[in-house]
């Protein structure tokens, strides 16, 4: 190639090339980007409020909200997309007073679009949202199971009751991965889900959580023994084992969240008050706590 041709072609492609570098370094980041399902995502998310008229017509589901986070973590726009006419205004207001961390790209604060889905259960009239550790009963009906597991995880109906728990905790947080049955999975899997979701119990910043974490392990504990040794050996249970153990749910009670379901404290009472009887080993009286346990169990496991 001739040579005084060269030099101004080599010249017109580097400013070429500079030109074009010089384009992509100064585009512009995008301004918004897709979150997906963002509960699992969001620091404090408000449940819902389950309307009397939902109630009435036993209308339950869930219901997806779109929603538009600025770059501070708030929600700035939340519009229904599915779901009961009569769930969609609650859910919209709960998710208008969501809060989430700040997103960066690159460094660079941006808008997220994202989706929130809620969960109304119209059986038990308990009102989950994304995160299970806001609902009702949910944390205290997975550390009862799990106090129990280890008496009962060869009773094939008890495992059953256990899948339909972890089913319902994955509908309820977006961030366990169930992928399958529990009882289907390996001991080490298994493992690793019962420690995520303890985890996420026993460090969250709501108070009903953790209070329903520490009396969900008293009742499983106690059902776990009694199940084990009444039940399964015929033999009675010890006065002082019974005793310890209804001292710490009596003591318990006394402290529950002011939003915890009145009629599930109730039975936990008069589970606790059998601490003042006098005939604890007796067969009778232990039949009426086995009872009392099957009772509660029944009201705050998935139907």
């Amino acid at each position: 190639m001739n040579k005084k041709l060269f030099f101004p072609l080599l010249l017109i492609l580097i400013f070429g090339l500079s030109t074009i570098f010089a384009q992509d370094s100064t585009k512009p980041f995008p301004k918004r980007i897709s979150g997906g399902v963002v509960n699992g995502k969001a620091i404090s998310l408000p449940i819902p409020e389950y309307s009397i008229a939902a109630r009435q017509v036993n209308v339950g589901g869930s219901v997806n909200v779109q929603i538009i986070i600025d770059h501070d973590g708030k929600v700035t726009d939340a519009k229904a997309v599915s779901g009961h006419p009569l769930l969609r205004q609650a859910s919209v207001d709960a998710a208008r007073n969501a809060k989430f961390a700040p997103t960066f790209l690159s460094g660079v604060p941006v808008e997220v679009s994202g989706v929130l889905v809620y969960y109304f259960n119209p059986s038990t009239s308990t009102k989950t949202s994304g995160n299970f550790v806001e609902d009702e009963t949910i944390p205290m009906a997975f550390s009862l199971l799990l106090g129990i597991y280890d008496n009962l995880k060869s009773d094939t109906e008890f495992i059953g009751i256990i899948d339909d728990m972890f089913e319902e905790i994955s509908k309820a947080d977006s961030s366990l991965k169930l992928n399958g049955k529990f009882s289907e999975k390996t001991p080490g899997e298994q493992t690793e889900l019962i420690k995520k979701v303890k985890e996420i119990l026993t460090t969250s910043d709501n108070p009903s959580a953790v209070w329903q974490f520490q009396m969900g392990s008293e009742v499983g504990e106690l059902m776990g023994h009694v199940f084990s040794q009444f039940l399964g050996k015929g033999e009675l249970v010890s006065e002082t084992d019974l005793l310890h153990s209804l001292n710490d749910i009596k003591s318990l009670t006394t402290t529950a969240p002011k939003s915890f379901p009145t009629s599930v404290l109730s039975k936990l009472k008069t589970l606790g008050n059998f601490s003042s009887r006098k005939d604890l080993g007796k067969e009778e009286t232990q039949k009426e706590i086995i009872k009392t346990l099957l009772e509660l169990f029944e009201m705050i496991t998935p139907k």
